[in-house]
């Protein structure tokens, strides 16, 4: 295995939203109305989980099953997300996306790639491998995300 990036998130919505131009606050941001993404059909999020500790919970008007929907989608509602911040950063400018912090923090996560260890010496998987990292990498020298770790 071998960790690839550290990654945190953001809270996004369209630039003419009406949160867009006023400071995030918690309160704010639990009656909004939000996008989930739910892989597994399961509420949960890292979100959820802060704003159960402060005893509130927020609005969910749509879920979806996978996060590369979220700009398209956000960029033509009234909807919010959190999303993690390289997705957010890649679709900011090309469709008119505010990215702001949340009012609270949230976890950090770890993206990491695994294989088995039949695979070591495989050099077209290593190859893979080597490919993968060099992209996490190139997207972690950009100013606001962290160097991977290896391990």
């Amino acid at each position: 295995a071998e960790e690839l990036f550290e990654e945190g998130f953001v809270c996004v919505m369209r630039t003419g939203h009406p949160l867009a131009g006023r400071p995030l606050t918690v309160a704010r941001f639990a009656t909004a109305n939000h996008m989930l993404i739910a892989p597994r059909g399961l509420r949960g999020t890292y979100s959820d989980t802060a704003l159960e500790k402060l005893g509130m919970s927020r609005r969910v008007m749509l879920g979806v099953p996978h996060f590369l929907v979220v700009p398209h989608l956000v960029a033509r509602s009234d909807l919010i997300a959190t999303l993690a911040e390289r997705v957010a950063h890649a679709f900011a400018e090309t469709h008119g996306l505010v990215l702001t912090k949340s009012p609270f923090p949230l976890e950090r996560f770890v993206m990491s790639q695994i294989w088995h260890a039949r695979h070591d010496s495989d050099e077209g998987h290593a190859w893979l491998r080597r490919m993968f990292r060099e992209v996490a990498e190139q997207t972690a020298a950009s100013p606001s995300k962290r160097r991977p770790k290896k391990r």
